[in-house]
């Protein structure tokens, strides 16, 4: 499967915008399905390993981090106390306790980074 499918199936599949998945990986990795973040996150979406039960082998396979991301995507988006706008995103980057403190999601760094890709 390409890249492309496994962001348009995995997003559909989770009712996850696809432009929002592929905002992530591009702001997350640059697109590139082998980087490595400085606190072991691993791949296209930048997944830390500790956290799923995917090794970080595993999460260097492009679409292997899709499908794991965007269920991470859906559980932000879902639990996030911030609705409005995506502003939920920060919820991914921040985890859904770190995400729901930020008083104006919206004037976050991470939050107008992935805006910017997603209206591209």
């Amino acid at each position: 499967m390409t890249l492309a499918s496994c962001v348009l199936f995995y997003s559909l599949l989770h009712g996850i915008d696809p432009r929002i998945t592929q905002a992530v990986i591009t702001v997350e990795s640059s697109g590139n399905p082998f980087a490595m973040g400085s606190k072991g996150d691993s791949g296209l979406m930048q997944i830390r390993h500790k956290f799923v039960p995917e090794t970080e082998k595993q999460l260097l396979q492009a679409c292997t981090n899709v499908r794991r991301g965007v269920s991470i995507l859906k559980k932000a988006k879902q639990r996030c106390k911030h609705k409005k706008d995506k502003t939920w995103l920060v919820c991914y980057n921040l985890g859904i306790t770190g995400g729901s403190r930020i008083k104006h999601p919206s004037s976050f760094i991470y939050y107008k980074k992935i805006m910017s890709e997603f209206k591209k």
